[in-house]
């Protein structure tokens, strides 16, 4: 989590070396975590059938629980990962946010963030597709990323088909590749619709990865199909940042940017459960936005002032700090997990009626406010394309994902229990100053790096689809 002014370091149980398809690396071990006894047991994110066995469960928590601990510095009694404990605990969907990319909205304008987000240019790496890979990659870190499917017409013309949504979080599928590459096959089956070949998912000459070791498992997954996603122990091991196989690229199977992860979910929820304020005449209100992420709280560096400008983080941490304002403890409700909590379809038409119901297909989900998965479009045995669909009262024309994502909103389910009596201390050790204007969100350090995306979109924009 390099993006992140925290402190937390990944420990590894000891030194190893590891060799994968003539690559070495050095210091690399799967960490073995005790198991928790929490009253709490968190099932699969989306309530899915993956994890069939108690063993895989209890794997699924005890990494969850190795991401918390990680976070000593941001543990507060407003937060349990208990959260069977929570008192009078009520679970809650109301920390939601949009999914579309934020930040080269505030950078530069909407028009622009449409253009990076859904990157419709032909020109890229031959191993990788070169439609909207590039833009998933680079913009969407709102905890949802999107892959638009490309399909030609009858006159030979490349168009925009269907706009395949994610949430999943990489954590889950890494665990699912390293302890059960069975559970894994099933969970790629239930979203491809076919059985995956070995190789696809643990790379080149793989047959069978129940004759590799946990650590190649992991590695291999990690190479060609998850990516490093900021882990420094698989970036040191040279594992690339984004993965180098066409699996997750095709199929968006789960989020790969490396800031839409359980670690920085629980960082963010974390961060928030605190009783920020300020004094207003005798009393104590709540600090704003801004006023939150302005201060350096936890011994950073730098106040990480930067995370105010998101959809995703001042949603989550401002959720989270009104319910510690308040006194309510929270935790996150079972299952733990990123969810497509609304969709606003009615925005859709198509030849001015609403879209036909068999383009709008939710998946990897229990139900309403648990489902990971949306693809939108026409079918690959639909004669229609993603472009007849108009959108908003203006009724233009749908051009790939960055509208769609306009009208998801995201988010993870909380469990809120009852108020209890905040002392002067405890607001005291989270009061912020007012701030006298709030923080122009265009010159954070982010723009740098998103011109040079815009520079490099220009520079090509020749090949655009």
């Amino acid at each position: 989590m390099a993006h992140r002014n925290i402190y937390h370091v990944k420990q590894k149980a000891s030194d190893s070396l590891v060799t994968f398809d003539n690559l070495s690396f050095e210091n690399f071990t799967v960490p073995l975590s005790a198991d928790r006894n929490l009253a709490s047991t968190y099932q699969a994110p989306g309530k899915t059938s993956d994890l069939n066995s108690p063993d895989l469960v209890q794997l699924w928590n005890n990494k969850i629980a190795d991401e918390y601990d990680a976070l000593s510095p941001y543990h507060s009694r407003f937060f349990t990962l208990d959260y069977a404990q929570i008192d009078q605990g009520n679970d809650f969907d109301t920390v939601r946010w949009a999914a579309d990319p934020a930040e080269p909205n505030f950078c530069f304008d909407e028009k622009t963030a449409q253009e990076l987000s859904d990157w419709k240019l032909r020109i890229g790496h031959p191993l990788h597709s070169a439609l909207s890979v590039k833009g998933r990659r680079e913009t969407h870190n709102e905890y949802c990323e999107y892959r638009i499917v490309f399909s030609k017409d009858s006159q030979g013309n490349l168009r925009p088909k269907r706009v395949i949504f994610t949430t999943e979080l990489r954590e889950y599928w890494m665990l699912l590749a390293t302890h059960s590459p069975e559970r894994l096959a099933f969970a790629f089956e239930d979203i491809t619709g076919r059985a995956p070949h070995w190789h696809e998912l643990y790379g080149p000459g793989v047959t069978d990865p129940n004759q590799l070791s946990h650590e190649d498992r992991l590695l291999g997954f990690a190479t060609w199909v998850s990516g490093g996603g900021g882990d420094s122990d698989l970036m040191d091991s040279g594992v690339p940042a984004q993965p180098i196989g066409r699996v997750n690229n095709l199929n968006a199977l789960f989020m790969t940017h490396r800031i839409n992860g359980l670690d920085d979910l629980l960082y963010i929820v974390l961060y928030g459960a605190h009783p920020y304020a300020k004094r207003e005449n005798s009393a104590w209100i709540p600090a704003t936005k801004d006023e939150i992420f302005s201060k350096s709280h936890f011994g950073e560096t730098d106040p990480p002032i930067q995370l105010a400008c998101r959809h995703a983080d001042p949603a989550a941490a401002l959720g989270a700090a009104g319910q510690a304002f308040s006194g309510r403890q929270i935790g996150f409700a079972d299952p733990l997990g990123m969810y497509i909590l609304s969709f606003a379809k009615n925005d859709f038409l198509f030849d001015g009626a609403a879209i036909p119901k068999e383009w709008i297909r939710f998946s990897r989900g229990e139900g309403e406010g648990l489902y990971q998965r949306l693809e939108f479009g026409p079918g690959d045995e639909d004669d229609h394309f993603l472009d007849e669909i108009t959108v908003g009262d203006e009724e233009a024309p749908l051009k790939g994902g960055f509208q769609i994502a306009q009208r998801i909103e995201v988010g993870p389910r909380l469990r809120i229990g009852s108020s209890s009596t905040v002392t002067d201390a405890e607001y005291e050790a989270f009061e912020v100053q007012e701030l006298d204007q709030p923080y122009n969100c265009a010159q954070a350090s982010v723009c740098r790096n998103l011109a040079r995306l815009r520079d490099e979109y220009e520079q090509y924009r020749f090949s655009e689809v």
